[in-house]
């Protein structure tokens, strides 16, 4: 209420963004999972197969995007018993997840990398969520950045947490523009770009 009016105003207004950090967050696992599996040498075994180099890393990218989904239709769920009404229906709810997903996709490449280069997963994970704390707690998910002061509105509007959020706040709520959804993938399709052959080259060095 003191954020918005009232609980339900707010809980229009929040969800989506629970859903982004939700995504950001579980997107840590990836790098500490992969951490574990080359400290048991699993990967080891996987260089012996005649198969695609970057098959492994599919794998991983596949069982985060069945997490985020998971996770994301348990919040989903809980809001809408909450009194969370996404106002574009069932279409926008649709297309919100399905940028969410890519969303989670985009950042799990930055944890992969971290998990290649860390061979600790407390480290991987301590050191991810340094990374994501600023981003996700300096954005618009909980907070209207009109509420702020000018220097830190400043880094909000530029935060790519608060572009993603900001686009599916829309998507589900029925008044996202091509401009906000395009600029949220800008992210994602960056990271995938740059990290995922990175990715390949720790690869082959490890």
């Amino acid at each position: 209420g003191a954020l918005a009016g009232s609980p339900r105003e707010y809980l229009q207004f929040f969800l989506p963004g629970i859903l982004v950090q939700t995504v950001c967050f579980n997107a840590v696992y990836s790098g500490m999972g992969l951490s574990t599996d080359l400290g048991k040498g699993l990967f080891d075994r996987f260089r012996t197969l005649p198969i695609w180099p970057l098959a492994p890393f599919a794998g991983l990218m596949v069982g985060d995007v069945l997490r985020h989904l998971i996770a994301g239709l348990i919040i989903l769920g809980i809001g809408l018993g909450l009194g969370y009404r996404p106002e574009a229906g069932v279409a926008g709810v649709v297309a919100g997840f399905l940028l969410l997903l890519a969303v989670g996709f985009g950042m799990g490449w930055i944890f992969i990398v971290l998990g290649l280069l860390i061979r600790t997963p407390t480290t991987v994970m301590t050191l991810g969520f340094t990374l994501l704390f600023p981003l996700v707690f300096a954005s618009n998910i909980m907070v209207d950045p009109a509420t702020m002061p000018g220097w830190l509105r400043a880094f909000v509007e530029a935060n790519p947490v608060s572009w993603m959020t900001t686009a599916i706040r829309g998507l589900m709520g029925g008044g996202a523009t091509v401009g906000q959804v395009g600029l949220a993938l800008v992210f994602p399709a960056a990271l995938t770009a740059a990290l995922a052959p990175v990715t390949l080259w720790l690869y082959a060095r490890t």
